[in-house]
């Protein structure tokens, strides 16, 4: 047996896409003398092995290659296209099976990776360095030189071990995944509030006000509905962002007073009002003494006649004559 084709820790399960040389399996014998289901059973081979840790292997089992190649369970029928799938495989000492083209792209594709990791290592301790020295020409002083460069070699040092460990991956994924998290909060609360909002103008301005505020979404929505049910007839509707940089959502207006009679009328005191209603009741006890004949008027007596006239009664009080209006013709009693 052979040395395995690539080293064990080489692990290409974050590299979606696979090289294909498409010279070298056109001019192939797998191209030139296999079978349909062979050649398929290959292909679907290669892409589980790029997979593979190491990459470029596969276990050898019938087992496994066979749900590996696409049959699942059906062993016979992969044993039947086995030659095919598997041809160029070789069993290394690790008791894997190895493909040496796919193993050499593999090792090329970890190649690259190490280099973009060196490089990006490189530019952060450059840029890491760099705010040194720019600390440095601003405190000029020997001992923050010395402290601040001991701070960034333990920084590149600390990094660079952590990488190998797959520790900086794992948090440069969490910080993203929560800031993506806000961000989709953060419009959904955005659409709330537009979606009831009643003059929708200045959009763009509105969700940069928003942003700033978009934790208290629940209180600015319930703001936004008071100022709809107590916003005066007479005045326009406040921009969007207004509302919001003036946190109005706050806001506690005072009850609207009272409909007034007219637009220069003042207010009406309590003792007016008792007034008006006692003018209101005369009213309507005059309105009750219309008759269907005509309307009754009272005519006061004068003072010369008062001792000289008494009612009927014998009461000896003053009696009022009435006059009667029919039509055009007015009758004394």
């Amino acid at each position: 047996m052979t040395a395995p084709l690539v080293e064990g820790h080489i692990d290409l399960r974050d590299f979606a896409y696979m090289p294909l040389d498409v010279v070298r399996l056109r001019d192939s014998d797998l191209a030139a003398i296999s079978t349909g289901d062979g050649f398929r059973a290959a292909v679907m081979l290669w892409c589980a092995a790029w997979h593979q840790v190491p990459a470029a292997s596969l276990p050898d089992d019938d087992r496994m290659l066979a749900r590996l190649s696409g049959y699942g369970r059906d062993i016979e029928g992969w044993r039947y296209v086995k030659d095919d799938a598997l041809r160029n495989f070789v069993k290394c000492d690790d008791g894997r099976l190895y493909h040496p083209t796919i193993a050499e792209k593999a090792c090329e594709a970890w190649d690259a990776k190490c280099r973009q990791r060196d490089r990006t290592a490189a530019a952060r301790a450059a840029r890491l360095a760099q705010n040194a020295r720019q600390q440095c020409d601003v405190g000029n002083n020997g001992e923050t030189t010395k402290s601040v460069t001991e701070n960034v070699t333990a920084t590149v040092t600390e990094s660079k071990g952590r990488e190998g460990k797959g520790i900086d991956r794992e948090e440069e994924k969490k910080e993203p995944r929560a800031s993506a998290l806000d961000r989709l909060a953060e419009q959904s609360a955005f659409d709330r509030f537009w979606r009831i909002w009643p003059n929708r103008v200045g959009k763009p301005v509105a969700i940069k006000s928003f942003a700033k505020v978009w934790r208290e979404a629940d209180a600015i929505i319930a703001g936004v509905e008071s100022y709809i049910a107590t916003k005066p007839a007479d005045r326009s509707w406040m921009n969007p962002s207004t509302f919001l940089n003036q946190r109005r959502w706050e806001d506690m207006p005072a009850p609207e007073p009272q409909a007034r009679a007219g637009p220069n009328a003042k207010p009406i005191s309590g003792v007016a009002q008792l007034w008006m209603e006692c003018q209101d009741r005369e009213n309507e006890r005059r309105d009750q003494e219309k008759t269907d004949f005509g309307v009754v008027r009272r005519l006061p007596v004068p003072d010369g006649e008062a001792s000289g006239r008494r009612g009927d009664d014998g009461g000896g009080l003053p009696r009022n004559d009435i006059e009667i209006l029919i039509g055009n013709s007015v009758r004394r009693m």
